[in-house]
C-alpha cells in the first residue's frame, strides 16, 4: 500500500483545466513549494466546496495529499477571491496576463515568495479604482522581471527618458513589493514607463504572452 502525505500550500490559483466529467487540474503559485499542481475532485459539480475556490485569482490555503503520481486537494481555506476585480472585465484581462507571466517564471519547489507577493498586491491594485491599470501593468512587468533575476537595466535603454521616468523605474526596482502601489505619474511618464517595460519584456521573454493580445 502506497503512503500518502498531507501538506498545505499558501497559494494563488494560476489556472485550471477540466478533467473527466466533474474534476479539475489546478495549477497554483505557492509560498512553500513554488509552482504546484493538484487534482480537485468534483470541483465542477454544482454545490462543490471546490467549485469557486479553484478558479483563477483565488488565494488561500490549499491542503492536499500526495499520491504516487499526483496530488489531490482535500480542503481549502479561501482567504481572498478578488470579487471587485472579477466584476471588471478589463481588470480580469490584465489579471490573466499577470498570472500568465507568473506561470512563465515560476518553477516547482522554487522559492517564489516575492513573485507570489507581487501577484497578490498587483491583483489588489487592479481592483482598486484609484489606480491606473496601465500603471499597474508597467509596475508589475518591471518588478516581475526584477524578482526573478532579469531586472531592467536603465543604462541599456536606448530611448532618452525623463528624470521622472528614471526615478519611477528605480523606485519599482528597489522598493519592497508592499510599497509598490503608492505613487502616480503623469501621462507622459506613464507612456515612457510602459514603452520601457514592453521593450524589456520583449528582450527577456522567449515567447510573447498569449493574454497580452487581449490588452
Amino acid at each position: 500500500m502506497s503512503k500518502t502525505t498531507s501538506f498545505t500550500l499558501t497559494a494563488i490559483v494560476l489556472s485550471n483545466m477540466p478533467v473527466g466529467e466533474n474534476d479539475r487540474r489546478v495549477v497554483v503559485l505557492s509560498k512553500e513549494r513554488g509552482k504546484q499542481s493538484f487534482f480537485a475532485k468534483g470541483a465542477r459539480k454544482q454545490g462543490s466546496a471546490f467549485m469557486g475556490s479553484t478558479l483563477p485569482f483565488c488565494f488561500g490555503e490549499f491542503t492536499c495529499v500526495s499520491g504516487r503520481s499526483a496530488n489531490t486537494l482535500t480542503a481549502v481555506n479561501l482567504l481572498e477571491s478578488f470579487t471587485s476585480l472579477r466584476n471588471d472585465i478589463n481588470a480580469v484581462l490584465f489579471a490573466q496576463y499577470f498570472l500568465e507571466i507568473a506561470d512563465y517564471y515560476s518553477r516547482e519547489e522554487n522559492d517564489d515568495t516575492e513573485l507570489l507577493k507581487l501577484v497578490f498586491q498587483s491583483l489588489r491594485a487592479l481592483g482598486a479604482p484609484q489606480f491606473s491599470k496601465e500603471l499597474v501593468r508597467s509596475i508589475f512587468e518591471i518588478k516581475a522581471t526584477a524578482v526573478t533575476g532579469e531586472g531592467i537595466d536603465i543604462k541599456k535603454i536606448k530611448a532618452p527618458l525623463k528624470p521622472a521616468t528614471v526615478q519611477a523605474i528605480e523606485f519599482i526596482l528597489h522598493s519592497p513589493v508592499g510599497k509598490l502601489y503608492t505613487f502616480s505619474v503623469s501621462e507622459e511618464v506613464l507612456s515612457e514607463l510602459s514603452e520601457a517595460a514592453k521593450r524589456h519584456l520583449e528582450y527577456v521573454l522567449d515567447r510573447p504572452m498569449k493574454s497580452a493580445k487581449m490588452l
